[in-house]
């Protein structure tokens, strides 16, 4: 349940009598006992020693993922500068407009 149908619930219940707000409570138990998970849920906001390593093992993964992808894009400013040399200097000759331009990036529903 999402912390906004906990305050939905919250809501509507404040708004029933005390008679039937004791049926939902006892409605509310009988579906805990039946559906409800079995577990204890930790609600507490302090990290465990467990929390710190699975949280250290993720980051350490995720950083070696981002460094081979990175590793993976490295050029040398010299290929950089080639691969900037090798652009045409000048377009094919095609006119394109601010409105060529617009339509591209934002697509028809900004033409007039």
């Amino acid at each position: 349940m999402t912390d906004t149908q906990t305050l939905e619930i919250l809501r509507d219940l404040k708004t029933l009598p005390s008679d039937k707000a004791a049926e939902v409570k006892d409605f509310v138990a009988f579906l805990r006992e039946r559906y409800g998970k079995t577990e204890n849920i930790d609600e507490s906001d302090e990290w465990t020693d467990e929390d710190l390593r699975e949280f250290a093992a993720a980051s350490l993964r995720y950083a070696d993922e981002i460094e081979e992808t990175e590793e993976a894009q490295k050029k040398t400013p010299a290929e950089l500068l080639a691969e900037i040399a090798a652009l045409p200097m000048k377009g094919n000759g095609e006119k394109f407009s601010n409105r060529d331009h617009d339509r591209i990036l934002y697509g028809k529903a900004n033409e007039k």
